[in-house]
């Protein structure tokens, strides 16, 4: 009988990447068999944020209207999502996966995408 180990330490990035082992013998044609495990990696919320796509950085002026997107990925997907000014927490209103945040001066249009479903509190 052969036995093998493979020692592996999954990121974030390798929830749901399969890891396979296979194994034949040379002699015989055909011999071939493999097994498939799916990764399950919990792991807390990977968020990015980024200035929307169709705005340029370097040409935001006073009373523009600025967008910006927030990518949510964890798992389990659970997860509570909230927008800060600085030090202020900001309510949000606006359709299913995105919010219009209004402050003074200052208009926000992120974008979300986020599992299935998403709202202030928590997404599903």
């Amino acid at each position: 009988m052969a036995y093998s180990v493979l020692t592996f330490r999954p990121k974030a990035a390798d929830d749901g990447a399969s890891i396979r082992c296979h194994a034949d013998n040379p002699h015989l044609d055909g011999s071939g068999i493999e097994d498939t495990f799916v990764l399950n990696v919990v792991h807390p919320p990977v968020v990015e944020l980024r200035l929307g796509d169709t705005l340029n950085p370097g040409n935001i002026k006073e009373g523009d209207d600025v967008y910006f997107e927030c990518s949510i990925r964890s798992n389990p997907a659970k997860h509570r999502i909230m927008w800060f000014h600085n030090v202020s927490t900001l309510r949000a209103t606006g359709p299913p996966h995105t919010y219009t945040i209004s402050i003074p001066g200052l208009l926000f249009f992120p974008w979300l995408t986020i599992g299935r479903r998403c709202g202030m509190g928590r997404g599903r």
